[in-house]
């Protein structure tokens, strides 16, 4: 799902959010740049994991633009989901 938060704001049912949303909240030039992908748990409560900051003069170091790290990102947040108690299933990326 992708979440224009500068036009839609944040989803009060996403509680997982809240983290982000404090930064976003602090620092004015996150009004016009903010940009980031996050994994939260199916029911949105919780964060799973984040890829970091996407400002394109971060390029060297920012997952979003380095595939191996995007992937590896991705992989951490899934190893932490199917670690939680209550996990009924382990999912794995194909």
């Amino acid at each position: 799902m992708e979440l224009n938060v500068t036009d839609q704001g944040f989803p009060e049912s996403l509680d997982g959010l809240k983290p982000l949303q404090k930064a976003y909240n602090r620092v004015a030039f996150f009004k016009s740049a903010f940009a980031t992908s996050m994994v939260l748990t199916p029911d949105g409560a919780k964060p799973l994991g984040s890829s970091g900051s996407g400002f394109a003069w971060e390029w060297r170091t920012a997952a979003n633009y380095h595939p191996e790290r995007y992937l590896a990102f991705l992989t951490g947040a899934l190893n932490k989901f199917n670690q939680m108690d209550g996990a009924e299933t382990k999912y794995q990326l194909n």
